[in-house]
């Protein structure tokens, strides 16, 4: 099985129990800590050593993580059970995008040549907004091969403004006319 879709399967569970309590904003802090604690190199390694015995995996768990849901603390017993601690990052972060959709919230990238400033930032958030009918949450990279202009991604969807894209295809109708 993917970790991938392990993880969204998880994901999906772990909100619609959220949901059902009211505890969306409760499970995404548990979710973020559990991911933290189990990313960290040392612990990580004692829950995926064979060497170590399950109950003992399952006590250091239960130390570390004392201040999670006890719903949370299912959780961990089940991904230290079945030895799938690695995954708890992937839940973490597909909770989090369930959550933005679920709120209206989308997440944004934009990337351009040069660093742009705030004022240019929230005009594109205010347009992208309007665009979408959601919330935008966005993050600027700076790619200086990108030549100029400018390249937004929107979940799914690419929007390739950027100059170097542009003179490609000139590139591209150039060579195609002279054959």
């Amino acid at each position: 099985m993917a970790k991938g879709a392990s993880a969204r399967r998880h994901a999906q569970a772990v909100f619609q129990i959220a949901l059902e309590r009211g505890d969306l904003d409760r499970w995404q802090e548990d979710l973020s800590t559990i991911a933290r604690v189990f990313e960290t190199p040392d612990f990580k390694r004692v829950l995926e050593s064979p060497k170590v015995r399950l109950e003992r995996k399952l006590e250091l768990a239960g130390q570390q993580l004392s201040g999670v849901s006890p719903l949370a603390r299912n959780l961990i017993s089940l991904l230290v059970t079945k030895g799938r601690v690695s995954i708890a990052v992937g839940i973490a972060s597909e909770y989090r995008a369930i959550l933005n959709r679920y709120r209206g919230v989308e997440n944004a990238e934009v990337t351009t040549a040069v660093s742009l400033g705030d004022d240019s930032m929230k005009e594109i958030v205010e347009q992208m907004s309007r665009a979408t009918g959601k919330q935008i949450i966005l993050t600027g990279t700076v790619a200086p091969e990108i030549i100029g202009g400018i390249v937004i991604r929107v979940g799914d969807q690419l929007i390739d403004g950027s100059t170097r894209t542009k003179l490609s295809a000139m590139r591209k109708a150039l060579e195609e006319r002279q054959v």
